[in-house]
């Protein structure tokens, strides 16, 4: 719904002259924005951006900038390149978690949890460690990281 959303918005701003695009943003914001993944440190001007991006995409399709429309916040200058990574964060971000990798988690035997929450303990705090998991083949390596994926993606 939010994607037909910002594709309406853009529709209106290309095809009426609407008198007050700023409240037509305010008021339509937060609807157009909810499908946009949130980590807990993404700020607002990031979502902002992201959403002046994707309008931007549209307009162009009717050779119109956003510059064109008085009132309509401006996005920040080389935003689009910042995107890029971001695309594959999001990619990542909207893989489906199985109910079966949730539980695997705790299905993990003493070693994988030890791993994992080690693991899990540094990237919550922040710590800039690196971690090498090793082991013969058959020990529970890829359950161990399907555990994390679907830790991580449910965050």
């Amino acid at each position: 719904m939010p994607k037909a959303l910002r594709r309406l918005f853009a529709t209106i701003l290309i095809y009426t002259n609407p008198y007050d695009v700023r409240k037509l943003w305010d008021d339509s914001f937060n609807a157009m924005v909810e499908d946009y993944p949130r980590a807990s440190d993404t700020n607002n001007v990031f979502i902002k951006n992201k959403l002046l991006n994707d309008i931007s995409k549209l307009l162009e399709q009717h050779n119109k900038k956003l510059k064109e429309f008085a009132g309509l916040p401006q996005m920040i200058e080389g935003f689009e390149e910042l995107t890029t990574i971001s695309i594959m964060i999001e990619d990542e971000l909207t893989i489906p978690v199985s109910n079966e990798d949730i539980t695997c988690i705790k299905m993990l035997n003493t070693g994988q949890l030890e791993a994992f929450n080690t693991i899990k303990r540094s990237i919550v705090e922040k710590e800039s460690r690196t971690f090498f998991v090793d082991g013969p083949g058959g020990i529970g390596k890829t359950y161990l990281y399907l555990a994390f994926l679907a830790y991580f993606t449910e965050q």
